[in-house]
């Protein structure tokens, strides 16, 4: 499936080292979260093309692709990339996880199961008792026409293994980490 616009906003290795820090924050509440988010974190909430939050460093913590988004201080678009462009955004951001993190335990391609196309690469990394993923993944909202590219953190208890098969992986990325 070919992209129309890929608009993106690097991460910084700020911004990444914040994400990955989040686990180990204080629980908040989910009916105080909003409060926090603003207050603590510098996060603000916008409607970019749905109701969205934008962290400090200007990420939307929602989606990442949407071609009206590059007029935002700090976002680049990309009008008809090739699949090989896509992959570079990706390849970027993976550098700056990789500087924290090391290398992914495993990188695999997508498929349906986390995006309408191009199917580009997943990246898995592992952070004590939780699991760091770098994948597309589909919108899910009405229309279903956005692709995101997401840094995810989610729990990834420590003696639980990736299963093997490239299909099994992707099935527990797509049902573990990305919903």
């Amino acid at each position: 499936m070919p992209v129309h616009s890929l608009a993106h906003s690097p991460l910084s290795p700020t911004a990444v080292r914040e994400l990955l820090a989040m686990p180990a924050m204080p629980a908040v509440p989910e009916e105080e979260f909003d409060e926090y988010s603003e207050k603590v974190l510098g996060w603000e909430y916008t409607c970019l093309v749905s109701d969205a939050v934008v962290t400090g460093h200007g990420h939307d913590a929602l989606v990442e692709l949407v071609g009206e988004w590059a007029a935002l201080p700090g976002w680049v678009l990309l009008q008809q990339p090739d699949e090989g462009e896509c992959e570079a955004v990706l390849d970027r951001t993976a550098d700056v996880v990789a500087a924290e993190l090391g290398p992914p335990l495993r990188t695999l391609r997508s498929n349906d199961w986390l995006g309408m196309g191009p199917y580009l690469r997943c990246r898995i990394w592992r952070m004590g008792e939780h699991g760091v993923v770098l994948a597309p993944r589909e919108d899910g909202g009405p229309y279903g026409y956005l692709t995101h590219l997401v840094l995810a953190v989610h729990p990834w208890p420590a003696g639980e293994e990736l299963p093997v098969a490239d299909e099994d992986c992707l099935r527990w990325v797509r049902d573990r980490i990305i919903l």
